[in-house]
């Protein structure tokens, strides 16, 4: 598969030796039931570029039946009996009794067979044009009905009009094998072949071990390659409920081109140069140390332009820091903080990638992403999500689970590959502490921004999520900072979602009073003459709160006051209240402030975290008045400033 037309690379390349006999005995393209061919005859295609006849390859006395160019000089392109060669030049291919293609030895034993289900009793063979040997019935020519045919059966080589891939109504897989060796054209321990696992894709394996894959399909074309337009040849890729094949088209009166997967596990195109009469080699697969299959290990993303070209996905550390210290990454990465699946947890967009191979996913063509988002969001287990189709506005869902292995860094082609992976609330914190915030911003962007003025915003974010409202900026605040180049900030402290431990942070103030503890409800402050009622609000709250902490401070076990819910709470008082208090953080169980779970018990937290659950809507209502007061005002002077 070419991945673009690269400048041509002259290369010596060492074209199999081919012993031949140059007569001819039969005329025509075909083979009937009275007719056959014998070690030193061949049949040409109507055209003259095709011609089928026994070879030895290398330095080999083997002989085989194959099919190669006739101009240029010979490059076996496929080969019958692979793995049964007869040992001299007593071969003759001719039709069996049962219509069979059959190669016979001198003892008349068959060597080889197109291997026919049913018999056949007026069958032909004949070498195409397209350089495809066909059996068909003699009365019935249509490609439609042939009975067997090379282009089914692929050796090393994929030429124009071959197909590569699956005939799913009938199983039929159609992949390239490379030879032994020169000498040797059996199959060896390469293949490339397309995995239909959910999505295809073109995988380079040696044996069962993956070299290097093409990533998905993605609805234009493979994630992990670009089939750059040229004038030699065009791409066809067929993917319906019938048959799913990749296929390349040399275009007419242009250059003859081949790819070959040779002993050596590359996958080569290869183009006839007519001024220098030889073979050039104009790209190989894979192409570069990126391209070999999970380079970076799991969680690792491959990037060839940089130094060290493996790096961490965003959230992830290496695995074993010593090995990655002297650039031997196939440890891998892990988290930096485990996925609790709390929310708060998000997830990082990663742009211009090659997918994640499919190892462990679940694949729905019919979702868009945003419920490809909320179905990730359902499964702790989920890694990562993407469209699986880029077409459009893009469409279908694909979720990942388990390690993200093979992806590499590619921003060329048409449409770029999108994947969103799970990334710890805790993250953004954590490389900011450690300098390396800028690992947030999205690959795609490379060198497309102001570093400083994306540090800004990454501070202005960290700034408006820290642990005490008190530290947390008003708005007329963040506007200045964001707007104001020159304006000095502060750092940023831990964020209220924080999951580990401070030493910095002091704790939240308390009760004086014996017997009760106030739990701190967050509010955001605002700004102006609100703030004044918000003050008033909050006094009101607490109050509720330590009227009840006085009522009830003979009840507790422990001798607290604070409230939360939980399940009880939930059963007693429905989940949407229960959502909002348990929110904020106000306390334990039932049980455990009053003792029992009695029913009366079950009143009083009711009736308490009813009265607190109506003083934060009271306060919600006071922001949402205020943000529209503000806004009104904002407008206000937007039109003095242009008056």
């Amino acid at each position: 598969m070419l991945m673009e037309v690269l400048p041509f690379l002259i290369f010596c390349y060492t074209s199999i030796s081919i012993s031949l006999f140059s007569e001819i005995s039969i005329a025509a393209d075909t083979i009937t039931a009275t007719q056959s061919i014998s070690d030193g005859q061949t049949l040409v295609s109507s055209g003259q570029t095709f011609e089928l006849g026994f070879f030895s390859p290398g330095n080999s006395k083997n002989r085989y039946i194959g099919i190669w160019y006739k101009n240029p000089p010979p490059a076996v392109l496929w080969v019958a009996n692979r793995e049964n060669p007869i040992t001299d030049s007593s071969g003759v291919l001719t039709i069996g009794k049962d219509g069979n293609l059959v190669l016979l030895n001198q003892a008349q034993i068959i060597i080889w067979s197109s291997n026919l289900s049913e018999v056949v009793e007026n069958s032909v063979a004949q070498l195409l044009e397209s350089g495809n040997l066909v059996l068909q019935d003699e009365s019935d020519s249509s490609s439609k009905s042939y009975l067997w045919q090379s282009f089914d059966y692929p050796s090393d080589t994929l030429f124009s009009g071959m197909k590569l891939g699956w005939n799913l109504k009938t199983g039929l897989n159609r992949y390239l094998t490379s030879w032994k060796n020169a000498d040797d054209p059996s199959p060896g321990k390469f293949s490339y072949r397309i995995d239909n696992l959910g999505l295809p894709q073109l995988v380079l394996r040696e044996g069962s071990s993956k070299l290097f894959r093409t990533g998905p399909w993605n609805g234009l074309r493979f994630s992990g390659v670009s089939f750059s337009h040229n004038t030699i040849f065009n791409h066809v890729f067929v993917y319906n409920t019938e048959e799913l094949y990749f296929m390349y088209e040399d275009n007419k009166n242009s250059f003859v081109t081949r790819l070959t997967l040779n002993q050596s596990s590359l996958l080569q195109r290869l183009i006839w140069n007519v001024g220098s009469f030889e073979w050039t080699v104009i790209h190989t697969l894979p192409n570069d140390l990126c391209d070999s299959y999970g380079r970076c290990g799991a969680n690792g993303i491959c990037q060839m332009n940089d130094l060290p070209m493996c790096k961490c996905l965003v959230g992830f550390i290496p695995k074993s820091s010593k090995e990655w210290s002297v650039l031997n990454s196939s440890s891998g990465c892990v988290r930096r903080i485990p996925l609790d699946c709390q929310k708060g947890e998000g997830f990082i967009k990663i742009g211009g990638v090659k997918l994640p191979d499919l190892l462990q996913f679940w694949l729905n063509k019919n979702m868009s992403l945003d419920e490809c988002k909320v179905e990730c969001l359902k499964k702790c287990s989920c890694t990562a999500y993407a469209n699986s189709d880029i077409r459009g506005a893009g469409s279908g869902c694909l979720l990942w689970f388990g390690d993200l292995i093979d992806i590499r860094e590619f921003t060329q082609g048409d449409g770029i590959q999108y994947i969103y992976g799970w990334l710890h609330r805790n993250q953004a914190w954590l490389l900011w502490k450690e300098g390396k915030a800028l690992e947030l911003v999205d690959a795609v962007m490379e060198d497309s921004y102001v570093v400083s003025q994306v540090m800004k915003c990454i501070q202005v974010g960290l700034l408006c999520v820290q642990k005490y409202p008190g530290d947390r900026p008003i708005m007329s605040s963040v506007v200045v900072m964001l707007s104001n180049e020159s304006v000095t900030m502060p750092q940023p402290k831990q964020p209220g979602f924080f999951t580990g431990r401070s030493s910095t942070d002091t704790d939240f103030p308390s009760s004086n009073e014996k017997g009760c503890t106030e739990n701190l409800v967050t509010v955001t402050v605002l700004e102006g003459g609100e703030m004044e009622r918000h003050a008033q609000a909050k006094e009101m709250m607490w109050k509720h709160i330590k009227s009840k902490c006085r009522e009830l401070s003979g009840q507790p076990k422990d001798g607290s006051c604070s409230f939360i819910g939980d399940d009880i709470y939930t059963q007693v008082m429905g989940p949407e209240r229960h959502g909002r208090v348990r929110g904020y953080g106000l306390g334990p169980t039932p049980s455990t402030v009053f003792g029992s779970t009695s029913s009366q018990s079950r009143a009083d937290y009711v009736k308490v975290h009813t009265q607190l659950d109506d003083v934060h809507q009271q306060m919600e209502g006071l922001k949402t008045k205020h943000s529209e007061e503000l806004l009104i005002q904002r407008e206000e002077m937007q039109r003095e400033k242009q008056i």
